[in-house]
């Protein structure tokens, strides 16, 4: 190889190696603080409910996981895989198009699903989950997935933009302002059951992502404008669709299957400690005090894991899209 193209490499490896590292520090401070308020929420709300109340909060948020993991499936990975692509080449017109389709596909998706968790929420509540009291949260949750959606994909494209201050920024904002909701309606409305506190929290993820989504779109629409563009076909609207697909449904296949286990296991737990002697309450405290106080504890290390894996993504599409094998192979390394 010639000496001058090696050097230019090797200064385009060191650059993104540095921005790397800088991503990786902004996502993972964001995951502990996240997870650190995570951890107080999860204790001031077990003091206002109980143990019980958080083994039926824990249920219910499980399901809200399956729900949204059916309402994205694997989109904002394809986002930034083609957005990764498309910023290779120099195409931001390409982006623009992904970004459309994908908000597009999103919005779809998140109706279909509202609307079954909507008028399904009693048989759910009943046939699947075995507690009435989550009817009512069920029925709440769905208004929360179309700006679920539409976030991770904007999410998508600024982790492909290697940009990861504004995901970081919209998911703390996200996280205070839901904090802040559920603390001020419980206040103000006094002592609730642990169904209403739960529906209480389900409108407060909607009213977050709600706000979340609307600062992500704004900083998305100024971040656009600075986006280099060589003059590059745009990719057509057919070989998005293609590789969409070809993308997100594995990643959506294993994502329902894990979301699915989850939700199955939240459910089987409380209920086979019934059936072994335990009381409704009891066994939803003892639930409760495992899933909602211990296990987050547990997982606080895998933040700085998540975050890395994330970031790798990005930096191995845009090297792709400009051909450039030995970054690739300097990046897996």
């Amino acid at each position: 190889m010639d000496g001058g193209v090696f050097a230019y490499y090797l200064r385009v490896m060191i650059m993104r190696k540095t921005v790397f590292i800088k991503n990786a520090a902004v996502l993972t401070s964001a995951g502990l603080v996240l997870r650190v308020f995570g951890i107080v929420f999860k204790i001031w709300l077990t003091r206002m409910i109980g143990q019980a109340g958080i083994g039926l909060y824990q249920i219910v948020f499980s399901f809200y996981v399956l729900a949204s993991t059916f309402a994205t499936t694997g989109i904002p990975t394809a986002v930034t895989r083609l957005c990764g692509d498309e910023m290779g080449r120099g195409s931001k017109a390409g982006v623009k198009r992904i970004l459309r389709f994908a908000i597009v596909v999103m919005i779809v998706l998140a109706s279909l699903t509202f609307a079954a968790l909507f008028f399904g929420a009693k048989v759910i509540s009943k046939s699947i989950l075995f507690d009435l009291r989550a009817s009512f949260s069920i029925k709440i949750m769905g208004f929360s997935l179309p700006f679920t959606g539409i976030c991770s994909c904007f999410r998508g494209y600024f982790i492909a933009r290697r940009k990861a201050t504004p995901p970081a920024v919209s998911q703390i904002l996200e996280q205070i302002v839901r904090i802040l909701f559920v603390f001020v309606g419980i206040k103000t409305l006094g002592a609730l059951s642990a169904d209403v506190v739960c529906g209480v929290v389900m409108l407060g993820d909607a009213v977050a992502e709600g706000i979340s989504c609307g600062f992500l779109a704004l900083v998305y629409k100024s971040d656009l404008s600075k986006l280099k563009n060589t003059g590059s076909a745009a990719i057509s609207t057919q070989t998005i669709v293609k590789r969409t697909g070809e993308i997100a449904l594995p990643i959506a296949g294993g994502r329902y299957l894990n979301s699915f286990l989850r939700t199955f296991e939240n459910v089987l737990v409380p209920k086979k400690l019934v059936a072994s002697g335990s009381s409704g309450n009891s066994a939803l405290s003892k639930f409760g005090m495992i899933k909602g106080s211990a296990l987050p504890v547990l997982f606080f290390p895998s933040t700085l894991l998540n975050s890395m894996s994330i970031l790798l993504l990005p930096e191995l599409s845009v090297a792709n899209g400009k051909k450039q094998g030995i970054a690739i192979k300097s990046t897996v390394e």
